[in-house]
Parts: C-alpha cells; structure tokens; sequence
C-alpha cells in the first residue's frame, strides 16, 4: 500500500480511505528507465472495487473560510 496514495485520496475525497470500502486506488509509478533517470513522480487514481465506473468527481467540496452572514 503506498502512504503517499492513502494521504492524496483523504486530502482529495475528505475522508479517510478506510471509510470507502467501495473505492480503492492505484498507482502509475516511473519505468525503470524513467526511474533510473531520476524521474520520481506518482501519480494515484481511485476506482470502484466492484468496477462499475465512476459517473463524477471523488473531490470534496472546498470550505469557505468566510463566515456566512
């Protein structure tokens, strides 16, 4: 399990990735060529356990730090 996706998917979704059972993740990682270069980048995506495929946007909503009036 990689720690670095399980952080992106709570910050992402806003919620823990132990409170979706219905969603996992992956990840797509550099090519040994790539990874022998110095590339380092990772990139996360979340998807349906059972593989139906996702309709919208995992993002939670963003909060206003405005007070409402």
């Amino acid at each position: 399990m990689s720690v670095t996706c399980v952080a992106a998917f709570a910050e992402y979704t806003g919620a823990p990735y132990d409170d979706h059972s219905n969603l996992d993740f992956g990840l797509f990682y550099p090519l040994q060529d790539a990874w022998t270069a110095g590339e380092r980048d990772v990139s996360c995506y979340a998807f349906h356990v059972d593989g139906t495929p996702l309709t919208g946007s995992l993002r939670a909503p963003a909060t206003s730090s405005v007070p409402s009036s």
